[in-house]
Formats: C-alpha cells, sequence, structure tokens
C-alpha cells in the first residue's frame, strides 16, 4: 500500500493490526499491577524490539496508541476516564497523539523571527503560521 488514504481506509489491515494489538494485551502490559515491575519492563521491552525489528513505524504507532490511559486516569475525571480508557467504550477505537483543535494563543503578541542586517543592527519579521484545519 502505497497511497496513505489506503493505509487508513476502512478494511485496512493496519486496523487488523491495532485489533491484534489490543486482544493480546501488548498495550496493557505496563499498567497490568499484577505483573512485578522488572516483569512489565522487560516483557514492554521484548514487545517492542521484536514490533520494531518488523516495522519500526507500525510500532511507534501502536505503542502511542496505547499511551495515555495512565495519564488519564491520573486526572481523576471519571467522563474522560469512561470515554478514553475504559475497554467497553473504546474497543472499537484507536486513539493517537494528535491535535484536536488548532492552538490558541490568546493575549500573546505575534510571533517574530529576529535577524542581523548588514549594517550590524536587527530587524523582526514575523513568522509564518501554518494553518491547523
Amino acid at each position: 500500500m502505497v497511497d496513505p488514504a489506503e493505509v487508513i481506509a476502512e478494511g485496512s489491515p493496519l486496523w487488523d493490526a491495532f485489533r491484534r494489538y489490543r486482544e493480546l494485551g501488548f498495550g496493557a502490559i505496563a499498567q497490568d499491577e499484577s505483573l512485578d515491575p522488572l516483569v512489565r519492563a522487560r516483557l514492554g521491552c521484548i514487545v517492542n524490539e521484536e514490533l520494531s525489528w518488523g516495522d519500526v513505524g507500525l510500532a511507534i504507532s501502536l505503542g502511542l496508541s496505547q499511551f495515555h490511559p495512565p495519564f488519564v486516569e491520573m486526572s481523576g475525571d471519571s467522563e474522560l476516564v469512561e470515554r478514553f480508557c475504559d475497554p467497553a467504550t473504546t474497543h472499537d477505537r484507536v486513539l493517537g497523539a494528535h491535535r484536536t483543535r488548532p492552538r490558541q494563543r490568546h493575549g500573546r503578541r505575534p510571533r517574530t523571527r529576529t535577524s542581523r542586517t548588514a549594517s550590524g543592527g536587527r530587524t523582526a519579521s514575523p513568522v509564518p503560521t501554518v494553518p491547523t484545519s
């Protein structure tokens, strides 16, 4: 699959890989309190090494899809925990690291880039912004 649209299309093997990763419990190793901390660390390293040997990009994507639960749980917000951590509500979703809305720059002056002029002085020019939508 060369076309990115094919990779993320419904029915793509990518979604099967994410589903199997969750079913096998690889993403939950770090949070499994029934395991000794040393065993958790070793298992996590072995899983990451083996997946990375096959495809490092896929390994990173799989790992990041399960990166958020401990941080969401630390928030103490039961609505967020249910939305992002409860297996009953998240079993068919893949979550990743992405920005959901543009960053707000409340009350800040526009960003500028400073450069030296030929005479040794400084000049400021606006930094171009990238559209976020």
